[in-house]
């Protein structure tokens, strides 16, 4: 289900409430649209006639803040999910709130660590049950950053306060 037209603001967090998150998304007039979409004029699909003769209305354009669906290694072993759903945000809609660690939970934890593979974006360590991942929204390297890829900012959708996903 599409995100509504209107302006929303959507909050969650950990089980323990010491990261919490509020993601202020604007109207859709005002929200950044997938940079890799596909015109709906270059889609055969999208206008074509259905068997009544009634034409297909062409598709939404995909706005930022979206969905989606990862399946790789990394965070399958690190969520223990098959699937891991998230939700893609520009960072600058988002708020962070962040308890301090106490003293003495300070060695159970350990930091985000950076990937491997790719500079520009974090993994969640063995260690740490994560629900946010930053990154650069379809990065090819520092070098080769474009001006329509954003600073984007992954969270797992199962962090959604219930309040949130129960409203329309």
């Amino acid at each position: 289900m599409p995100l509504p037209d209107r302006a929303l603001t959507i909050q969650g967090g950990c089980n323990c409430r010491a990261i919490r998150y509020k993601i202020s998304i604007p109207e859709v007039s005002e929200r950044p649209i997938h940079p890799f979409f596909i015109k709906p004029e270059s889609l055969s699909i999208a206008t074509k006639g259905d068997s009544n003769n009634k034409t297909t209305p062409p598709p939404k354009l995909p706005h930022f803040p979206m969905s989606a669906i990862c399946h790789c290694n990394d965070y399958r072993r690190a969520t223990g999910a098959l699937l891991n759903y998230w939700f893609c945000s520009p960072i600058s809609y988002v708020e962070l709130s962040l308890l301090p660690l106490p003293e003495v939970n300070k060695d159970a934890f350990t930091p985000l660590q950076e990937s491997s593979k790719d500079a520009s974006s974090t993994t969640p360590s063995q260690t740490n049950a994560p629900f946010i991942s930053a990154a650069q929204f379809f990065p090819l390297s520092p070098k080769t950053k474009l001006a329509t890829y954003l600073d984007m900012l992954d969270i797992l959708l199962g962090t959604v306060d219930r309040t949130d996903l129960e409203t329309e």
